[in-house]
């Protein structure tokens, strides 16, 4: 249910806002711009889930007759102790008016503002929601409030100075469920109360996800959701200084086996102590590089690096007791193929 809520109250963020055809994309995501996000770990008693997205602009469309950008969202997730794991994609919509950038919304199913940097401190931001097809889910006179708390400059690790808004919402204390079991937050400029917390965007990161996301109802909790990693545009990455590991390089973004010629068995798995690693290679690898990583990408162990012939029955057993309990990747990159295996730490 928390995944949910999160969800619609994210969907209720979105204002009205009429969409005018042809706006330039000057501000916001270039085609082949591509977002990375670190990952949102959910932990109850019973679970452990951990996920990862990726968004990269795929093209300039048009979409319910509005010229905008395609962005195709790819979401990996991993769930303990079940070891399942999920891979989903879909499409969003943006596109660019000056410095206010808008997104198109399912529920409301029109374009609304998603991102606004044209702001200062103290401004309160008050509109009323869109109608949607299904008006019973909302009370008459819903509304959406937004208080800026401050502007403040920050540097890239790039040296690139930009934007960073602070906000937090007034939420009235109510949530609704439609057919599909979805759970949405009505917002009322009459009866409200400050949820607390807030959020926080950037300009040119921008983003896409929760954590930092404008205009939204910001709900305080002591979970890890979604926070932005990198984005990079037109071959030049940017990252945030201020993350306390910051994003050097674009994990995988699949754990399946990318290579039919390269066999490997890791076992046991999940494992304790020992891992064991078996790899049948039915071709010449070549010089070849093997190690472990978190789910976000960083190098926890380095296992081998050397040649791995043709025909080959590789095998090491290697100790991971050291390790904290979680999800791991294992890497075998090569001069003529890679592949990585899901290995769980327990």
């Amino acid at each position: 249910m928390k995944r949910s809520l999160r969800y619609g109250l994210f969907i209720l963020t979105l204002l009205i806002l009429n969409p005018v055809e042809g706006y330039l994309q000057t501000v916001f995501a270039p085609v082949g711009a591509t977002w990375i996000y670190a990952d949102g770990v959910e932990d109850t008693h019973a679970f452990t889930f951990a996920d990862r997205k990726k968004y990269t602009v795929e093209k300039d469309t048009v979409f319910k007759g509005v010229s905008c950008r395609k962005v195709v969202i790819h979401d990996y997730g991993f769930s303990l102790p079940s070891s399942s794991y999920h891979h989903y994609t879909g499409n969003a919509y943006y596109y660019t008016n000056g410095d206010s950038v808008f997104r198109y919304s399912e529920l409301f199913d029109r374009f609304v503002l998603y991102l606004r940097f044209d702001v200062s401190e103290g401004d309160t931001l008050y509109y009323p929601l869109p109608e949607i097809t299904n008006p019973e889910m909302l009370h008459e006179d819903s509304s959406f409030c937004v208080i800026v708390d401050s502007v403040r400059m920050v540097t890239l690790d790039n040296g690139e100075e930009v934007r960073r808004i602070y906000n937090h919402v007034w939420l009235r204390d109510g949530i609704v469920e439609d057919e599909d079991h979805n759970y949405y937050g009505f917002q009322h400029w009459y009866v409200t109360m400050a949820e607390g917390g807030g959020g926080y965007y950037t300009e040119r990161l921008g983003t896409i996800e929760y954590k930092i996301n404008p205009l939204s109802p910001a709900v305080t909790t002591d979970e890890k959701y979604f926070d932005i990693m990198c984005y990079s545009e037109n071959d030049v990455l940017y990252t945030d200084p201020y993350r306390i590991q910051p994003c050097l390089s674009v994990p995988p973004m699949s754990i399946a086996q990318t290579d039919p010629f390269i066999h490997v068995i890791c076992y046991p798995n999940p494992a304790s102590g020992l891992l064991n690693i078996h790899i049948q290679s039915l071709k010449n690898l070549g010089t070849a590089k093997i190690w472990l990583s978190d789910i976000a990408g960083g190098t926890v162990m380095d296992i081998f690096q050397g040649k791995i012939s043709n025909g080959s029955d590789w095998r090491k057993a290697t100790a991971i007791s050291r390790l904290p309990n979680g999800v791991y990747l294992l890497h075998i990159q090569s001069e003529s193929g890679s592949t990585h295996q899901l290995v769980i730490k327990q």
